[in-house]
């Protein structure tokens, strides 16, 4: 979203609606890098493990990615599986299968660096070969996106039965209960019910955020404190089947009422534009953290930092957000890194997409003598609609991908229009 305020373009709606979802991915992805950054640092011996507060901060993360990604994928319930696999599914495991081969010739190149997942999987050939069926990197979210997208589309005829037995599935393994052996496979399972519900009861998730006041979404941020300090002290609770779904359910939706009750700040606009880019900065992440880690580890005084490494782990994670976000700026559209190639991705120029995101509200209306855009991107790959028109003079915020895609080009003096875009990567995780 370029801006706060409402403008006649785009309506307060609409702002209102991308603050929130910006702030919250912002939050997100953060926490996933400070995550990952203490993994590699206990690893080091620089910082101690997690313990119970682990069980606490897993409650809000990933399972926001899942219901956003849900939330802003609820046509797909309406739409034919080729459009469906080659606007949602495919771009996912192409991202997938790049940044795999990526990880592996990045960690087989620095054989000293530890690599994420089990050790040294990031060098194990036997591993990059069985990726596509049982992932063990970061990147497994890409994997399990797809896989869950195609799952919802298959059962989106039956929607109460496939959150009910969603919600059966994922309440069992988030509580340690059942266990597949593969801990991506049993996240994904984990994770299914937080995508099922953005899918079929985005409509209920929208208006308990849009509806919130202050004062209710500082009583949801209390209860989301007990929940988290619950789950984190009393081990024997995570057990109770359903209860660390529960928890999930409420730190994710406290999140999302603060973030809609804050609103875009001179505080917190710095995290709505990481929530802008959250999927380069997942799919860069990992490397400036390993490279980091490194260099901490030369140094003996760090091993000592009070308390259990936490303002080390806080420095490596904001060095690793400086590091990618300008390299995600600056990679070239015509590497492939962030987006597939078009021709995967292509529909006729003259249907429109059911597949766009329904969440932002209604597309802007076009400027005066333009031709009005068509809606054929997904959140996916950028595409083909006006977000130039959305951005506010005088700002230098990137377009919403997720809620707008980019713009196509004019058309030229025949009338027509290319469905080539104008504009590079996508800058959102769905």
């Amino acid at each position: 979203m370029a801006s706060a305020e409402p403008t006649a373009r785009t309506g307060p709606r609409t702002t209102t609606r991308r603050a929130w979802i910006d702030l919250a991915k912002g939050v997100a992805i953060v926490m996933v890098v400070a995550y990952h950054a203490q993994l590699f640092l206990e690893a080091e011996g620089v910082a101690e493990p997690l313990g119970r507060a682990r069980a606490a901060l897993e409650l809000y993360p990933m399972p926001a990615f899942f219901l956003l990604a849900g939330l802003l994928q609820r046509r797909l319930r309406t739409s034919p599986w080729a459009l469906v696999w080659r606007r949602r599914v495919l771009p996912f495991l192409y991202l997938y299968v790049v940044w795999s081969l990526v990880r592996f010739a990045f960690f087989s190149a620095l054989p000293g660096v530890r690599t994420d997942g089990p050790p040294d999987s990031g060098r194990d050939w036997t591993l990059l070969l069985l990726a596509p069926l049982v992932p063990t990197s970061v990147y497994w979210f890409l994997w399990a996106t797809a896989v869950v997208t195609a799952v919802t589309w298959l059962f989106r005829r039956r929607p109460r039965a496939y959150l009910v037995g969603t919600g059966v599935v994922s309440g069992l393994v988030a509580s340690g209960l059942v266990s597949t052996g593969a801990e991506s496979i049993d996240r994904t399972l984990e994770y299914a019910f937080a995508f099922a519900v953005g899918v079929h009861a985005g409509p209920l998730v929208q208006r308990l955020v849009e509806r919130a006041t202050p004062r209710r979404a500082v009583a949801w941020a209390a209860l989301a404190v007990v929940v988290m300090v619950a789950l984190a002290a009393l081990p024997l609770l995570r057990r109770v089947p359903g209860a660390v779904l529960a928890g999930q359910l409420v730190v994710v939706l406290a999140v999302l009422r603060l973030a809609a009750v804050v609103g875009p700040r001179p505080g917190t606009r710095w995290l709505a534009a990481l929530g802008r880019q959250s999927l380069p900065l997942y799919l860069l992440h990992l490397y400036p953290v390993a490279l980091l880690t490194i260099a901490v580890r030369q140094v003996d005084a760090l091993r000592a930092v009070p308390p259990r490494g936490l303002p080390v782990v806080l420095l490596v994670a904001a060095a690793a957000l400086a590091v990618a976000l300008p390299v995600a700026r600056v990679v070239p559209a015509g590497w492939r890194l962030f987006q597939p190639p078009l021709a995967l991705v292509r529909t006729r120029a003259a249907v429109a997409d059911p597949l766009a995101p329904d969440v932002a509200g209604p597309l802007p209306a076009a400027p005066a003598g333009s031709t009005p855009p068509d809606r054929l991107a997904s959140p996916v790959v950028a595409a083909t609609t006006v977000s130039a028109a959305t951005a506010v003079p005088g700002t230098s915020d990137p377009p919403d991908a997720s809620a707008d895609p980019a713009p196509v080009a004019p058309p030229d003096a025949a009338g027509r229009v290319s469905t080539r875009p104008a504009s590079g990567p996508l800058r959102e995780m769905p």
